[in-house]
């Protein structure tokens, strides 16, 4: 998705105005409650400076995109909340912990790790290596017969999943019709303070995103229209997939999946309809505001009238995103107490199919619940979900300090400028969609997260993604004359 240079030289500069003005009228007025507002506009500066230019123009959806993203919501737009004279209860909220004078040590810390980014990033110009995955894939065609097919076994095999999901976690039909505990973080007390959040079974009803985006390459290529069989086939697993995440309160997947669609009918057709535009905004803000009122009352938000009400404060006051005052108590509680993982939360993805039923001391995949129970002091070992994700570059610093920041960030850089390269060494449209569907999403939710469920997300992915793509094709059949 490329766009001319001129929007981006205007935004660049554009922050360092504001930086730079803010910066000294705060000095000048008195105003030093100001200066982390005003300091995150030049954390912007140095985002926008790191996309990769191409003669007069640059690919919107690079890496870069997804951490600005994140950035913006979690930071810049977070500590704007901190800096108004308003003393409210979405206020209280966004301070949390504390006042705004712990932002300084978040925004010096994300300052050093999108320095490091940015030397990673840029390291890499382009790539010759080849990946065989997507040569494979693109000598094959989809067979409508057989996407119909494995469509409907898997469809019927998630619903199984859910059904089993939902007599597991013990979901009564009450609960449906009356709207009560219909949507809230769910999991599997065991005892002893430990819940299974039953990943297995999650897994297979969300086989279904894979499908539903291999589905729309399908129309799209094939040329069929979203009203035929196949248009059916993609409506239904929307359905069920909107279904799953409401009772589990997911409220960021169904708004990611629909945005995403958007994107690719862009890519494909070039123009993006006007109906389908705004019908997603509109679905999307109403899910939004809806999903969050649902949300059962041990939730922080869910107690805050006038998050509930507007649709910026309930994204902004979420803890998903490279948060400047999560990356500050973090770091502040490392230092602190002097500890440090070494590796440790890195690598529990390696457990993670091991199912916690059969293994009740089974380490958590995400050292979030860990981080709401003894940093953020708002976890009740009676409640399941509640965690808090570090972001990694706070996560980092958990594991081996300032070192950790500086060598992971680069490391970081320098695989997203590959797997950039490396997929769009040939424009398509099947490469344009493993790349927004499992690489963008997997940069975005990893800086606002934690590494080890991301690798887990990511992998289930692509495997699946292969599979069912083998699977519905056949090899492309060569002329020689």
């Amino acid at each position: 998705m490329y766009i001319n240079n001129y929007y981006l030289v205007f935004f660049k500069y554009l922050s360092l105005i504001i930086f730079f003005s803010g910066f000294f009228s705060c000095l000048f007025f008195e105003k030093f409650d100001y200066i982390p507002f005003y300091s995150s506009f030049f954390l912007l500066f140095i985002l926008f400076n790191s996309y990769k230019k191409e003669k007069n123009k640059f690919d919107l959806l690079q890496p870069i995109t997804a951490i600005l993203i994140s950035f913006f919501i979690g930071t810049l737009l977070r500590s704007y909340f901190y800096v108004s004279d308003e003393v409210t209860a979405v206020k209280k909220i966004m301070l949390q912990l504390g006042d705004h004078d712990n932002m300084f040590v978040g925004l010096i810390y994300i300052f050093i790790a999108f320095l490091f980014f940015n030397f990673g990033y840029h390291s890499i110009k382009k790539t010759n290596l080849k990946f065989g995955f997507f040569n494979k894939i693109e000598n094959r065609l989809i067979v409508g017969n057989k996407l119909i097919l494995i469509s409907l076994f898997i469809i019927i095999c998630s619903c199984i999943f859910f059904y089993i999901y939902i007599l597991k976690m013990g979901i009564a039909y009450d609960d449906i019709s009356t709207l009560k505990n219909l949507s809230k973080k769910r999991a599997l007390k065991l005892g002893d303070g430990q819940f299974a959040s039953l990943s297995y079974l999650n897994f297979g009803v969300n086989i279904l995103q894979p499908l539903y985006y291999i589905i729309i390459y399908f129309l799209l290529t094939k040329k069929k229209s979203f009203f035929s069989l196949h248009g059916c086939l993609l409506l239904i697993t929307f359905s069920i997939l909107l279904s799953f995440n409401i009772i589990n309160s997911h409220r960021g997947t169904p708004i990611v999946m629909l945005l995403t669609t958007v994107f690719i009918i862009k890519y494909y057709t070039k123009k993006i309809p006007r109906f389908l535009f705004l019908f997603c905004i509109f679905f999307s803000t109403l899910l939004l505001i809806s999903m969050t009122y649902l949300r059962n009352n041990n939730e922080l938000i869910k107690k805050i009238d006038e998050v509930n009400k507007n649709p910026l404060t309930i994204v902004v006051g979420s803890l998903n995103f490279l948060g400047v005052t999560k990356t500050s108590y973090i770091i502040n509680h490392a230092k602190k107490n002097n500890e440090y993982l070494l590796g440790k939360s890195l690598f529990l993805w390696t457990v993670a199919p091991i199912p916690r039923e059969y293994w009740k001391n089974k380490p958590e995949i995400s050292i979030g619940k860990d981080i709401a129970k003894n940093i953020y002091k708002k976890r009740d070992d009676n409640i399941a979900g509640g965690g808090v994700p570090p972001g990694f570059i706070a996560e980092l610093y958990l594991n081996f300090g300032l070192v950790g920041i500086c060598t992971g960030m680069f490391i970081f850089g320098l695989m997203c400028s590959y797997s950039y390269h490396l997929i769009f060494q040939k424009k398509s449209l099947f490469r344009f969609i493993v790349y927004l569907t499992i690489f963008f999403p997997s940069i975005f939710y990893l800086i606002g997260g934690d590494l080890s469920r991301i690798i887990i997300k990511f992998i289930f992915l692509l495997i699946i993604f292969s599979m069912l793509l083998f699977l519905m094709s056949k090899k492309k059949q060569i002329l020689i004359k």
